[in-house]
């Protein structure tokens, strides 16, 4: 999809989404809201690709927590409310999956 029609979807003007493309600029949550419904995705489906690897990494690396890594986002005051509650859904659910995998790996065969 084109900047333009990707413009015309969200009503989201083509500079505004030129600017967020270069990292000029970073888009409110409300506006990648009317992006997301422009490409039919969800919040998850964004974070879900670009963060697995960071969200992975930090919980087996530093053998840290999803509540860690919630105290360290609310003390970003450049993050809102609504994307923390995003990012530490997913954080939750990246969490519950390495602990399937331990439980599974730990079995006996």
């Amino acid at each position: 999809m084109s900047q333009a029609e990707l413009a015309r979807r969200s009503g989201i003007g083509q500079s505004t989404l030129s600017q967020w493309e270069s990292g000029e600029h970073k888009p409110r949550f409300e506006q990648l809201k009317k992006v997301l419904d422009a490409l039919e995705i969800n919040h998850e489906q964004l974070y879900q690709d670009f963060d697995e690897v960071f969200i992975r990494e930090a919980l087996e690396k530093y053998e840290t927590s999803a509540k860690d890594i919630e105290v360290v986002l609310t003390a970003n005051p450049a993050l809102s409310p609504a994307e923390i509650e995003v990012i530490m859904r997913i954080v939750e659910s990246k969490e519950r999956e390495l602990a399937a995998e331990e439980k599974k790996d730990k079995k006996p065969e």
